[in-house]
């Protein structure tokens, strides 16, 4: 048996689609460099069959096989399962110190402290005034300036309780809108899992769909601490917090075994998402969580310290004599009443203390004087507003033996520890996740340089190809012309 004379020809044209194919995917490449999500892809070369294939009684008579050109075999993404793994554990935990960096600043900025506007200045101007009193106890102004304080004082706190309140919900309804968001990126990857399976069973490779669920797994892990496992079939898994999120037949509501639906079963409450999220230690949900906490154990602190303060200062005026010299025990300084904030919030609300001024209180009514026996002071007593002033600086057992301006220093100065604390975890997580992201970058990521060199590298293995052809084209025709 004889080799068919266009045995070679058809070796140089394997040689052209070959280096076709490779100019193909380095365009696809160049056109994808900046595309979000996109992994670089590699051509895999490899021989065809060599002929004959097997020893047989009619293959030519030929010393070994002969190779029959080239192929490409497939088309794979430049990947690293390892690195983009780590680099999703660092971007998560840059993500929760830096959403929790950004919310403790909101606080900060909530508290204005030191300024004329913050807690412990109207508290000073308060006694300040007091102190004033003290001095001239028959001073009408004086007296109005001690109600005017206290007005400024409890607006200043109640101001103050309020932003925190508000802070605390829009970050309660970012967290279960995010909860939200990580339902429905499962979901998506679930439907990729489906495509892509069905692709690789044909034996293609589906790199496009593998981009996509690449960048939404990114997503996710910015999000939340989720793991993820890589089945034989090709789909992934997700787990988060001990709870299935995707596998093989579902995607499922976070934190539950219901299947997803949009919109989520009725039983999926904002509740049953907060609850969960509360469980993640990583990516900007547990940042958004970790400052909802933080918010209410300042409110709750707030309230501590109002409940004690209004009551201290209420005893000392309510022991004290008025302008006419008569008991003080009916005209307390501040009401403490409770707001609303639990119906407006139902997640993570609760009633907060909101401390004011009773409108019928009256210059005459503030007790600058102090009880002498039986009798009570009379308009020029300063006693009981030097006993006012002397509060300022006194211990108390529900401040855990703090004064008062102690324990607003220490409420002001364990947000700006905690704050610092997540400064240099910031720090920290950010050179991480930028050295993660810089190495799974080096795998994935199209070099242009390098596609520039290959696109030469097989346009020259392009231009060789079609010379062969054209050589052997000239030689069948010379073959051609000799036969008679």
């Amino acid at each position: 048996m004889n080799i068919s004379t266009f045995y070679g020809l058809n070796v140089g044209v394997s040689a052209l689609d070959t280096a076709q194919q490779v100019e193909d995917v380095i365009s696809n490449n160049i056109a994808n460099a900046n595309t979000p999500g996109y992994a670089q892809e590699t051509p895999t070369l490899e021989e065809y069959t060599p002929f004959p294939t097997v020893p047989a009684h009619d293959a030519p008579i030929i010393n070994g096989q002969m190779g029959q050109g080239s192929q490409v075999s497939s088309v794979h993404r430049d990947t690293s399962a390892f690195l983009d793994m780590q680099d999703r554990i660092n971007q998560g935990t840059y993500q929760m110190y830096s959403t929790h960096q950004q919310n403790l600043t909101q606080i900060e900025g909530i508290l204005n402290e030191p300024s004329s506007q913050s807690m412990q200045n109207a508290m000073d101007q308060f006694f300040a005034s007091w102190q004033t009193l003290s001095t001239d106890p028959s001073n009408t102004a004086a007296r109005q300036s001690v109600i005017a304080q206290a007005q400024q004082m409890g607006q200043t706190f109640q101001t103050i309780t309020n932003e925190l309140e508000t802070l605390q919900s829009n970050l309660t309804n970012v967290v279960t809108g995010q909860i939200g968001e990580l339902n429905t990126d499962a979901n998506q990857v679930y439907q990729l899992n489906t495509q892509i399976v069905r692709v690789l069973q044909q034996g293609q490779q589906p790199n496009q769909l593998m981009d996509q669920r690449s960048q939404i797994l990114d997503q996710m892990a910015q999000m939340a601490n989720i793991s993820y496992t890589q089945q034989s079939n090709g789909a992934d898994y997700i787990t988060l917090a001990g709870s299935t999120l995707v596998d093989g037949s579902n995607s499922y509501l976070a934190g539950t075994t219901t299947p997803y639906t949009s919109p989520p079963a009725a039983s999926y409450t904002a509740q049953t998402a907060y609850t969960f999220a509360s469980t993640l230690t990583s990516g900007s949900i547990a940042g958004n969580v970790q400052s909802v906490n933080d918010a209410s154990t300042m409110l709750n602190n707030l309230d501590t310290f109002l409940n004690t303060f209004a009551t201290a200062v209420n005893q000392i005026q309510e022991s004290g004599s008025t302008a006419s010299g008569t008991s003080a025990s009916s005209d307390p300084i501040f009401t403490v009443t409770s707001d609303t904030f639990a119906s407006t919030d139902p997640v993570n609300g609760s009633n907060h203390s909101i401390v004011t001024v009773p409108a019928s209180l009256t210059t005459s009514e503030i007790a600058a004087g102090g009880a002498n026996g039986s009798a009570w002071g009379g308009p020029g007593d300063n006693s009981n507003a030097l006993n006012m002033v002397a509060l300022q600086n006194q211990q108390q057992s529900s401040l855990q033996g703090a004064t008062f301006d102690q324990n607003i220093a220490s409420l002001v100065s364990g947000i700006g520890v905690e704050t610092a604390s997540v400064n240099t975890s910031v720090t920290t997580a950010k050179a991480l996740s930028q050295q993660s992201s810089t190495l799974r970058q080096s795998v994935s990521s199209v070099d242009i340089n390098e596609q520039a060199a290959m696109m030469v590298q097989y346009q020259n293995s392009y231009s060789a190809a079609a010379k062969f052809v054209s050589v052997f084209d000239q030689m069948m025709q010379s073959l051609m012309a000799i036969v008679p």
